[in-house]
Order: C-alpha cells, then sequence, then structure tokens
C-alpha cells in the first residue's frame, strides 16, 4: 500500500479517494490494539512514496 502518496496523506486539504482509504487504513492500524505499526516515507527514482508496516502483537 501507498502511504505517503506525494504528501497527500498529510494534506488537510486534499479529499481524494486514494487519500482518504490510506488514512482510513492508518488509522485502523493505529487504533487496533491487536497491531503495532508504522509509516515509513521513502524516496526513490518514482518520487515519495512510503509503506506500513505492521504487526500482530
Amino acid at each position: 500500500m501507498c502511504v505517503v502518496r506525494g504528501g497527500r496523506v498529510a494534506d488537510p486539504r486534499d479529499d481524494s479517494e486514494q487519500v482518504a482509504w490510506v488514512r482510513a487504513a492508518l488509522r485502523m492500524l493505529r487504533d487496533d490494539p491487536r497491531f503495532d505499526g508504522t509509516a515509513v516515507q521513502t524516496l526513490d527514482a518514482k518520487g515519495w512514496d512510503g509503506i506500513a508496516l505492521a504487526i500482530v502483537v
């Protein structure tokens, strides 16, 4: 799952469907006590992006 979307996920003005889905998934990882996770921003030839990593605890 792409979790940065070129910085758009952090932009409160962006309400696109792609960004909404990423935000919902990250909220689920944050709020569900079964998971411990983080989002990691990357920068490569494609530009800004990132991944979410989570483990079941």
